[in-house]
Order: C-alpha cells, then structure tokens, then sequence
C-alpha cells in the first residue's frame, strides 16, 4: 500500500494525530518517551521478568512498525501554528504464527491522560485495516492473565482467547496429569504446568480455516509438552532416587561410633 500503511501523511482522531513509522525513523522524543511510557504502564506486570535491555532491543527491532498519536502541546493550543507531543503508540510486526500471515501486536500503551477516549479502540481498526488491506490472516497479541483490564478491553474489540493459547493448553495438560499419572509424577507435572499459564494469546481471525490451523497447532503441542514434561519428572525422580541412594550408602558407611568408615565410603 505504498510507502504508508495507512495511506495517507497523518489521520486525525479528534484532537489527536496519529502517523505510522519505522522505529529507525523515529525522533530521539519518540524513543525515550516509547520505551519510558512501557516500562511506566507495564514493569509492575512483569515484576522480577522486567528487564530495560530487553524491552528496548523489542522496541528497536528493525521489524518493528509503529502508530503513533500525538496531541497538541497546551502551551500551544490556542496558538495558530500547533505543535505536537507524544501521548501512546502500537507497537506491531508483519509475522508469520503457525504458518498463518498476521499483524501481531506487541504493545497498545496510551498514557492515563488519554485513556478511555476511544483511541485505543481506533487503533485497533486501523491494525485491522492494515491486516485486511494486505490479505492477512488476522492480528494476535499477548496479554497477561492477571492484567484482567486489559484483557477485558480486547474481548470488548472482538478479541478471543486463540486454541494455541498456553491457558488452553494448560487444561489440557492439567486434565492429562489428573487422568493418566500418580503421586510424585502427577504433582510434579502439574507444578511445571503452572509455571506455564501467565499470559493468554488473544486473536482475531478472519476465517475459520485459520482457527482450525491453530487447534491443529495447540493439539500438537500439547503432545510435544506432554512428552518434554514427562522427560523432565522421570529424570528428575531418577536425579532424586540416585541421591537417596547415595544418602543410604553414606549412612551404612558410618560405623557404630557413628565415624565414617573412608575406605567403604570412597568404594
């Protein structure tokens, strides 16, 4: 669609500008303020997994594209020439998931200034516009389970939780462990399942050829995980037998003044 996605130089929504950029042509002010309005809105999310190399290099990948909004300065509101301030952006790549063509979306952050004016949501018609335009499959994003605000604004634009999500994995996993193992290993496989279930992927697709794509996808990887999972608690119960073993051989070393027998401790 030419050298713009959006086809055209700049939209207006209300007061609000929005343009669509490369993180290469972005300003020194859309750099520092991108990545100080994520870790802003989002480090308290991801706790001890925040780190600002990591976010930054996710900003500045050369894949990276970007709408960005700006609203007019209030010292310059009432002035005949406008000037402009950052306030929010998408963050969004061109991907292939699974063998499907999407948009996907790795970040909406809008500062709490201009919440809940309806841009976010004109933001994802223009993502959505921008999928349809070029013969997309539809656009994916991520969202973590505890931020249930968040998640409740996409199920709001259509979104749905997708069948490759880890939280639908998990029950199936979950119900796996419960049916199929016992003890040690059924508590051990539910533990690691667990750790798994922290975020949600979310989409929207066009097609119902699209989302059988991905059910066939999750089916497949419940079955690699499962087998991966197994792997992992039958060599740990192992690792953990082996010491126990280990521990009862070093006791039957000691003698009955409770000293270490060296020559059968070192057999």
């Amino acid at each position: 669609v030419g050298t713009s996605m959006l086809c055209h130089d700049s939209l207006q929504f209300g007061d609000y500008k929005l343009d669509e950029a490369a993180w290469e042509s972005l300003t020194p002010q859309w750099r520092d303020f991108s990545f100080n309005l994520l870790k802003e809105n989002m480090s308290s999310l991801y706790g001890d997994e925040w780190s600002d190399q990591e976010k930054h290099d996710e900003l500045a990948d050369p894949t990276a594209r970007y709408l960005l909004v700006e609203q007019p300065s209030d010292t310059h509101r009432d002035e005949q020439m406008i000037s402009w301030e950052p306030c929010g952006y998408m963050h969004f790549r061109f991907v292939e998931e699974e063998g499907l063509a999407v948009v996907y979306v790795y970040e909406l952050q809008l500062a709490s200034s201009v919440r809940r004016r309806g841009l976010g949501r004109y933001m994802d018609q223009l993502c959505e516009q921008i999928a349809r335009n070029r013969n997309m499959d539809g656009v994916i994003l991520t969202c973590f389970t505890h931020n249930v605000s968040a998640l409740k604004f996409y199920v709001g634009l259509g979104y749905e939780e997708s069948p490759h999500s880890p939280s639908n994995c998990i029950v199936d996993l979950k119900g796996y462990a419960t049916e199929h193992l016992k003890g040690a290993r059924a508590k051990m496989m539910q533990g690691m399942v667990q750790e798994q279930a922290n975020y949600k992927i979310m989409c929207k697709l066009w097609t119902e050829h699209a989302h059988e794509i991905l059910r066939q996808f999750a089916e497949q990887s419940v079955k690699d995980f499962i087998m991966e999972a197994l792997n992992a608690v039958d060599n740990e119960l192992a690792a953990t037998s082996e010491k126990q073993q280990v521990d009862r051989r070093s006791d039957v070393s000691m003698d009955v003044c409770g000293q270490p027998n060296i020559k059968r401790a070192r057999q």
